[in-house]
């Protein structure tokens, strides 16, 4: 894959890979903050870095708003794995509705470009839906008990035969039954 020479040749060269730049990325952003407006924790070591997905698209990881939310919060019971999903040198998308489902709380908090400034350091590339997805997602949440958000993060899973990272059990039960990856839980 092309990425992965990308990615030899600047280590090659002495510079950073995707994996560097998101820890770099975590430390300018300040790290994550707290929803109580706590103390920010900057120096988090990730637990464990997510497995390879077994099929689909080697490198790419479509990101649930959880793992997002998590990484925001300090009080987050799945902090530690969040930072482990995003402390990677695979290709991570997030979904419009899962980024927007992510800034709620910071939205409320009047903390959102703070927190987006947080989520645009990470260098996740974001997923931009056609109209036949948004049928495929009609159609799933139709079909199923998911919601929208939920519905979205896995076609786009689908589409791309990537990696989902989710806390969500439902979720992740469902995206299992049609044959996608996940990490988290």
């Amino acid at each position: 894959m092309a990425r992965t020479a990308e990615v030899r040749t600047r280590r090659e060269a002495g510079g950073a890979g995707r994996r560097d730049a998101r820890r770099q990325a975590f430390g300018e952003a300040g790290g994550a903050t707290s929803r109580t407006g706590g103390d920010p924790r900057n120096d988090r070591v990730p637990s464990r870095l997510p497995r390879r997905p077994s099929e689909g698209l080697a490198g790419v990881i479509v990101l649930d708003a959880g793992v997002l939310i998590a990484h925001l919060s300090v009080d987050d019971a799945h902090q530690d794995a969040a930072f482990a999903i995003l402390d990677t040198e695979e290709e991570l998308l997030i979904h419009p509705l899962s980024l927007a489902e992510a800034l709620i709380h910071p939205a409320r908090m009047g903390t959102e470009r703070v927190d987006l400034a947080k989520i645009d350091s990470l260098g996740l590339q974001r997923r931009e839906e056609t109209v036949d997805e948004a049928v495929r997602i009609a159609r799933l949440r139709a079909a199923s008990s998911l919601k929208l958000p939920d519905c979205a993060v896995l076609v786009t899973a689908e589409a791309f035969g990537a990696t989902l990272a989710t806390f969500d059990r439902r979720l992740a039960d469902v995206a299992r039954e049609r044959g996608v990856t996940v990490v988290g839980v």
